[in-house]
């Protein structure tokens, strides 16, 4: 679904993102890990096209995006969050989710018409409500959710797009202890249907109930990329990242 090959990003002679290979199979959850500056939002800046890279391929399917912008690469499948959480807090929730949908499948041309008299866009939309659990909460506005809630929105705003692969970058943070499970079953739904998921976290509980496998980010370099109990028990992880054994 998704390939890095050597994919870098250099500023001078420093290496942010060095050289970093990984695939990200049909249906599968990779979560990414690494210390604060390991590179990891660089990548998925790489990877969506917030940035070029100095070097190395992106191939979302067989083709590849390394020189694309970001919204050729939304259009061929590829959805992002970002670690702030970014909704449009004047207008209800519905409406957020409504914005997104249309952006996806073009809106109407009939410039006088009422959008909400649009009841695909507008059931598409509800569908994507539902399926994080706000469904109960359309008309209300985005900006008085709790942090969670917004959360919960940025995924149904991916949603509205039918990507193929999720780059989740950071969710959880903000999150109230109380909120998290729940998000995380909300998270869990997202690789039905053949979709995939990459995630940067830093709650590795979390991380632990979700990946199939586990990609670890060291200076720019990807240090090991495994099963969760393989890399959980490698003696360079856990002196670069978790500190001590496990």
């Amino acid at each position: 679904m998704l390939a890095a090959h050597a994919l870098s990003w250099r500023i001078g002679e420093v290496a942010i993102v060095d050289e970093v290979t990984f695939e990200l199979a049909a249906g599968e959850f990779l979560g990414m890990i690494g210390p604060n500056g390991a590179g990891k939002t660089s990548l998925f800046n790489l990877i969506t096209g917030v940035r070029r890279p100095s070097g190395g391929r992106i191939l979302l399917g067989d083709r590849d995006v390394a020189a694309l912008p970001p919204y050729r690469r939304a259009r061929l499948g590829l959805g992002r969050t970002f670690q702030a959480s970014s909704v449009f807090g004047s207008l209800p929730v519905r409406e957020n989710v409504r914005l997104a949908v249309q952006a996806y499948r073009g809106g109407s041309m009939r410039l006088w018409r009422r959008a909400a008299a649009d009841r695909e866009v507008v059931a598409a939309a509800d569908a994507a409500l539902d399926r994080v659990g706000l469904a109960h909460r359309g008309d209300a506005l985005a900006g008085t959710l709790a942090h969670g809630e917004k959360r919960k929105l940025e995924i149904a705003l991916l949603l509205a797009g039918e990507p193929r692969v999720l780059l989740l970058d950071e969710p959880m943070a903000g999150v109230s202890a109380e909120d998290v499970p729940e998000l995380v079953e909300v998270i869990r739904s997202l690789t039905g249907a053949g979709r995939s998921v990459l995630m940067v976290e830093h709650h590795m509980d979390v991380i632990l109930q979700l990946a199939d496998r586990i990609a670890v980010l060291h200076h720019g370099a990807l240090l090991a990329c495994d099963t969760p109990q393989t890399v959980m028990a490698n003696p360079t992880v856990q002196e670069a990242y978790l500190g001590e054994q496990l």
